[in-house]
């Protein structure tokens, strides 16, 4: 239960950022409101998270980490430039989208490998605080340890804190749901 609270705290800030995205975009687009691109656009703003499902079954046997092979910022870019060949609008939807969530995901110690495949390199939100790939390996290498002597909530719950559903987020998911319907309204 406590995994699930913690996840759910943190994927609240990015379904409702795409949610806003999903309202920008289509407005700059020239677009209408369709509830069923806004929950697509809904799944895109939560697509690199992809990584928890795999993270979930074999962490112990393999000791894998959450965020570790789709966290790449120019990966979805560059997947959002091949979806440009057939649609601008939803190549956009995903960029926009995905490049949200890693504003979100920057902030943890580890960090994001922003750059890569040029760069191993990771940063997050730290004062814009850069782990070489020494420190990252160092602090990858401690989470791998820890990884068998704790369960998946505990590894949730470092990585994204003791999080709480709090007002701010809340409201913040209000706004966003707001902004939504009153962009279907008119």
């Amino acid at each position: 239960m406590r995994l699930l609270y913690g996840m759910i705290a943190e994927e609240i800030v990015d379904v409702s950022s795409g949610m806003l995205v999903y309202v920008i975009v289509s407005m700059l687009f020239g677009k209408t409101f369709n509830i069923c691109i806004l929950l697509v656009v809904m799944i895109f703003s939560d697509i690199p998270d992809v990584d928890y499902i795999p993270f979930f079954l074999w962490r112990k046997k393999y000791g894998w980490t959450s965020h570790w092979f789709v966290h790449y910022p120019l990966l979805w870019l560059g997947i959002a430039a091949l979806i440009s060949i057939w649609s601008n609008y939803w190549a956009f939807l995903l960029g926009a989208c995905a490049m949200v969530h890693f504003g979100h995901d920057v902030r943890s110690e580890q960090g994001i490998a922003i750059f890569w495949p040029f760069s191993k390199s990771h940063y997050c939100w730290k004062i814009w605080f850069r782990n070489s790939e020494r420190d990252y390996q160092r602090i990858h290498s401690e989470r791998r340890k820890r990884v068998q002597e704790r369960n998946a909530a505990d590894e949730i719950e470092e990585r994204v804190g003791k999080k709480k559903i709090g007002k701010e987020k809340i409201i913040f998911f209000l706004i966003s749901c707001t902004v939504a319907v009153m962009f279907g309204i008119f």
